[in-house]
């Protein structure tokens, strides 16, 4: 066997034998720590059916917040989408456009022209 192989499993063997020790240190505190458990009282468990509170205080201080900078949307209400459309000018142009068709539309089918006439005389006595 020459010398260089000789070092090369010197230095293998070497390695084993540590992580043999370390493996030995964690099986030893392994049995310490279940004997510690072991030891140790079970805790007692609790079961809260019903919880009174009475009296809740919330203290805030906002009014001692400062605002260095602010910026972004304030929603309030109902928010079903986030930034609005650049185009939301033309958009409501369209839709203005389209409510007023309808409108005109309604309009003609319902003209008094097309009305039955009716006339309502009171009975005489």
């Amino acid at each position: 066997m020459g010398i260089l192989k000789w070092f090369k499993l010197h230095k293998h063997l070497g390695e084993i034998r540590d992580l043999k020790d370390k493996v030995a240190s964690l099986n030893e505190e392994i049995t310490g720590l279940k004997m510690h458990l072991q030891d140790q009282k079970p805790r007692p468990h609790y079961i809260v059916e019903q919880l009174i509170i009475e009296k809740y205080e919330v203290h805030n201080s906002f009014g001692a917040l400062g605002i260095k900078e602010l910026q972004g949307t304030l929603n309030i209400g109902a928010n079903y989408g986030g930034e609005l459309p650049e185009d939301l000018g033309e958009i409501m142009k369209m839709k203005e456009k389209e409510v007023n068709k309808a409108k005109q539309w309604e309009e003609q089918e319902s003209s008094p022209q097309d009305m039955p006439k009716v006339n309502i005389k009171a009975k005489e006595k």
